[in-house]
Parts: C-alpha cells; sequence; structure tokens
C-alpha cells in the first residue's frame, strides 16, 4: 500500500484506486550507461522490457525488478501470453542466444510493492537473481548512431507510453506489447534510440542494449541448410566433392599421419569425446570458426559425429560411441 493510500485510510477514507508511475531511464553516454547497467544489479526498482526477433516472430518480455532479482516477469511471442514461472521458463528457452533491444522503467519511491500487488499472476514463486538469467546487456549506441550518420531515413521517434497510461491499474504485459522494436536491414533487432518529443524528452539518446551474440542455433541450422542444399545441387550434376568417409575415418583410426584439418578435428572429438566450437578450437587448427562449423555438418553426414546445439554459449561436436 502505497503512502497516499496509508494516509486516507487513517483519516478513514475509503482509498482511492493508485497508479504505478516510473520514468524511462536514459543514458547519454558510455559512461553513464555503464552505471545504469551496474545499478540493475543494486538499487534499480521498476520495469526492464525485452523486444526483439527470434526466426522473423516478434517477442515482447518484461521482469518487474527488485534490487538486482527478477521478482515477475512476463513474455509473448507467437500470440501466446506467458506470466509467471512460466514466462521465466519461456524467456530462458527461447530469448537465451537471441539478440533485442532493451527498455527501462525507474519506479517512483514505493511504487514496486504496489506493481507486485496489479501483476501477481506474473509474480515468480521465488525472486530470480538478474545475473542468473544469462542475458548479457551490450552497449550498442555507439554503432547505431554511426550506421545513421549518412543515412536519409533520419532520426527514428519512438512514443514513450506512460507507466501508469491513464488506466487504473499497471499492467506489465500490456506495457511489453506497447514496446515496437525497429528491424535494421541486417535482421538484427534494436530499439529506436530517441525519447519522443511529446513524452517530454528532449531529443535525449535512449538507454540502449542488445542480448548477448548471435545465437550459434541459428548460425548452426543456417549451415545446415546451406550444406543440404549444396549437396542436392551436387547430386544433380553428379559430381559430389565431399571427401569420402571412409578416406576420413581411416586416416584417424588406422594412426596414419593427419594431413588434413577436418581430420584433426575429428582426431580431437574421439580423443576428447566432446569438444566446443569455440575461437580456441580455431586457433588451434588454424582456421576460421564458420569453417569448423562447415566440417561438423560433414562429419555427422558421414555418422561420424553429433553435432549438439546449445541456445546458450557454444554448440559441441561430440563423438559417436
Amino acid at each position: 500500500m502505497g503512502l497516499r493510500a496509508k494516509v486516507e485510510r487513517k483519516k478513514g477514507g475509503k482509498p482511492r484506486e493508485e497508479k504505478v508511475k516510473g520514468k524511462k531511464v536514459v543514458a547519454e553516454s558510455k559512461e553513464d550507461f555503464l552505471k545504469t547497467v551496474e545499478g540493475l544489479k543494486k538499487e534499480f526498482e521498476g520495469i526492464m522490457v525485452l523486444s526483439g526477433d527470434i526466426d522473423g516472430d516478434i517477442f515482447n518480455a518484461s521482469f518487474i525488478i527488485r534490487k538486482g532479482d527478477v521478482v515477475g516477469a512476463t513474455c509473448e511471442y507467437l500470440g501466446t501470453p506467458i506470466q509467471g514461472d512460466d514466462a521465466m521458463k519461456a524467456i530462458e528457452n527461447k530469448l537465451a542466444g537471441s539478440k533485442g533491444g532493451m527498455e527501462l522503467f525507474q519506479f517512483d519511491e514505493g511504487d514496486i510493492d504496489l506493481a507486485v500487488e496489479q501483476n501477481k499472476n506474473a509474480i515468480l514463486e521465488k525472486p530470480l537473481s538478474l545475473s542468473s538469467t544469462g542475458l548479457k546487456v551490450k552497449y550498442l549506441m555507439d554503432k547505431w548512431v554511426a550506421s545513421k550518420k549518412d543515412s536519409r531515413e533520419g532520426v527514428n521517434i519512438l512514443n514513450i507510453p506512460q507507466i501508469s497510461g491513464g488506466r487504473k491499474r499497471f499492467n506489465l504485459l500490456e506495457l511489453a506489447k506497447t514496446q515496437d522494436p525497429f528491424k535494421r536491414k541486417t535482421g538484427t533487432v534494436y530499439d529506436k534510440l530517441v525519447e519522443s518529443k511529446e513524452s517530454g524528452g528532449a531529443g535525449f539518446t535512449n538507454l540502449m542494449a542488445g542480448l548477448g551474440a548471435k545465437s550459434s542455433m541459428e548460425d548452426m541450422e543456417r549451415l545446415k541448410k546451406k550444406r543440404a542444399r549444396d549437396l542436392e545441387s551436387e547430386q544433380r550434376i553428379g559430381k559430389i566433392k565431399t571427401k569420402s568417409a571412409e578416406k576420413s575415418k581411416k586416416t584417424v583410426v588406422g594412426g596414419e599421419k593427419v594431413h588434413t584439418p577436418i581430420d584433426r578435428l575429428l582426431e580431437l572429438v574421439r580423443k576428447r569425446k566432446k569438444i566446443k566450437i569455440d575461437e580456441r578450437l580455431a586457433k588451434t587448427l588454424g582456421v576460421k570458426r564458420s569453417q569448423i562449423e562447415e566440417w561438423a555438418i560433414i562429419l555427422e553426414d558421414h555418422n561420424l559425429v553429433e553435432l549438439h546445439y546449445s541456445a546458450i554459449g557454444d554448440s559441441e561436436i561430440r563423438a559417436l560411441e
């Protein structure tokens, strides 16, 4: 219960329906941004809204954050709204590894309790540390501004909704759905960076963040589809160019000298049982990471290894028993 309601109750009057109030957090410099992100783990009380794109489908998610802990969550994906612990699971499963935009709304003092009271369906059974969600926050403002410097498109204006929004009750899911992700030509989803003049801002740069690196699962699926198309094309013209699986197998199992990097990759996998596709492995083999991913798909096609995709972190190549 807020201070106004307590005072009115003491006076014997009927407390009025209170509204959650909050202001949009803006960062005018990289230093300000980093300070704000650090504050999320400590004193921040408010809403984090995430928006973006998974395989062309828009997602919206939001957290109620109290001093470094997520106490409530909502998620909407493929037209399905989810709240509470189920939403948290969906966010961890679907958003991990994807990119998107982030906005923050900071509550007025004491309004966190009111927000929790008005969004009971979204409250988690147990608070979850924001650090344990696996979200990776990146500063992308400089990159976005640079890309727009010589553009004729001009600046995109984002209409900032008031948290109270004229409604008697504040709905966490509705707030998330009002956000309008901006999809660049590259396919990466960003927030629009300028606060609407109508909302009282003076064109200040909006807080900008991204969620992690490009999904390794997405990369591997893309490579796998490309590999399938290449094989189909090669088979049509009768010119299969891939190495013989038997030859690769004999090179390693027979203990002969390894002549190619793909043979060395297979040998490493069989020796260690499983190995991550990362920069360290690329350096060991002296090739690019993308090349290792293509080799891994070739080896899997020949039933020499298994690929295990990870939504969080690097994918693995595992030896077959």
